[in-house]
């Protein structure tokens, strides 16, 4: 039976071969990426034993390997670090790639506390937080029960990419293919989104000197409790090994990714350190230490300055889009045609409504949203209190159409993109009657957004 290597150690291994493996064939020929097969206790297929001539063909490749690693570390002993890749307005740390590979944190992470620090003094606003689908965004897929369901299970991945079977181990979910069985397996690492929507399992693999993302072709969706391809997914014939197991991005799609899910960590050689997994304290208000350290020395003026806590509509807006998109990440053409896709990036509908534009800059999200607790948390009475905050005179209060049901429902509709799955349009206007049954959803209409 093949020995399951300790994770540093594989991890290690996979330092020398990166996604070359993956390119040259069709599965990898050496072990140095996908795991061994191996007998778990919740699932037990037969090792695959090794031939003679198969052993000796390990052996050299695993000698190569060792060569490599040490000629890589050699010239990586004196490279110099990368620069701190910024995050958006708000300059905060969240996720930094080392295209050096020199795996040195940069000095700011020291500067966070970590959410359960903040909870010794802000136990109430923390105890709702935790359970939000913001701070459970992104999570090993060990410690995630939706990966656990995976366990055991076999499913199409569709046509051309074959019959995934699924088990698992003490780290995480693995993956292989029916029809090209080879005894070793494909860790699926993280799983990427809430849950609120969906969930989408993650691997992260070296490439030379970057980090290449491997998002997997199934994805769980909330709406049918059941698996489904993955929107964005490759529908050719599978050009590399790796493609068979899922979309293959990059550089500052790969680092966007990850940023969005996370608080704090930094990748390098296909691994994430310094993790601070979900969307936390400090990914809003900023690095706690100095906050922490004056609130100790009973300095409230320090504490207070030491941390970030109130934003200009523009500000707060800006450092939301950072994840949930603006203008700027979007083409021109489809900007102006506002296909419906686009009600999942809301920041882009709200910055094109009159609400915001004539506001004076006193509407933001958290007008309406309590950033520390979920969407449904709000009221329908508390949904029309922040309407009629501009919105009282008598002619703005008694709609036509009526609104007992409040405003939203007519002028923030709910648009369906895939079944089970709707946003609200934040562009907030007087709607077609006909608005939420539009079919104008262009290709990009489900991909991972607020999962």
């Amino acid at each position: 039976m093949a020995k399951r290597l300790p994770k540093s150690d594989r991890r290690q291994g996979r330092l020398a071969g990166g996604l070359g493996d993956l390119y040259d064939g069709l599965f990898l020929p050496s072990l140095r990426i996908l795991r061994p097969r191996q007998a778990t206790a919740r699932n037990c297929p037969q090792a695959a034993s090794l031939t003679t001539q198969s052993k000796i063909l390990a052996t050299g490749i695993v000698l190569t390997a060792m060569a490599i690693v040490i000629v890589a570390l050699w010239l990586a002993d004196g490279a110099p670090p990368s620069p701190l890749v910024p995050n958006g307005p708000a300059q905060q740390v969240a996720i930094e790639v080392d295209p050096s590979d020199t795996g040195e944190p940069t000095p700011s992470y020291h500067q966070f506390v970590g959410h359960m620090t903040c909870a010794e003094c802000h136990s109430e606003i923390h105890s709702v937080h935790i359970a939000t689908p913001h701070a459970n965004t992104f999570a090993s897929t060990s410690e995630s029960p939706i990966a656990q369901q995976f366990c055991g299970r076999t499913m199409s991945s569709g046509g051309k990419y074959g019959t995934y079977e699924y088990q698992c181990d003490d780290e995480g979910l693995l993956v292989d293919i029916q029809e090209r069985r080879d005894g070793r397996l494909f860790p699926l690492e993280y799983a990427v989104g809430s849950g609120k929507h969906a969930v989408t399992f993650l691997t992260l693999l070296p490439d030379g000197a970057e980090t290449i993302g491997v998002e997997h072709r199934m994805t769980w969706f909330r709406a049918s409790g059941e698996s489904g391809i993955t929107p964005g997914q490759n529908a050719d014939v599978p050009e590399r090994a790796v493609d068979f197991f899922g979309r293959v991005f990059r550089g500052e799609d790969m680092r966007r990714c990850v940023s969005c899910h996370v608080t704090t960590g930094h990748i390098v050689r296909g691994r994430i350190e310094n993790l601070t997994a979900g969307i936390h304290c400090e990914r809003c208000h900023g690095p706690g230490k100095e906050h922490v350290q004056a609130a100790e020395d009973d300095d409230t003026a320090a504490a207070t300055a030491a941390i970030r806590s109130k934003w200009s509509g523009a500000d707060e807006v800006a450092m939301c889009g950072e994840c949930h998109r603006m203008p700027d990440d979007l083409a021109p053409e489809r900007l102006k045609r506002y296909p419906n896709s686009l009600v999942r990036f809301q920041p882009v509908g709200l910055l094109r409504s009159r609400c915001f534009t004539e506001s004076a800059g006193r509407m933001k999200c958290t007008t309406c949203h309590d950033p520390h607790a979920p969407v449904e948390s709000r009221s329908l009475a508390m949904q029309l209190d922040s309407c009629r905050q501009c919105h009282s005179k008598p002619t703005e209060t008694h709609c036509a159409a009526g609104h007992s049901d409040g405003c939203i429902k007519c002028h923030m509709p709910a648009i369906e993109l895939l079944p089970g799955i709707s946003f609200h349009d934040h562009w907030i206007r007087v709607h077609d009657n006909d608005a939420a049954a539009d079919g104008n959803v262009d290709d990009d209409a489900g991909h991972a957004s607020a999962r």
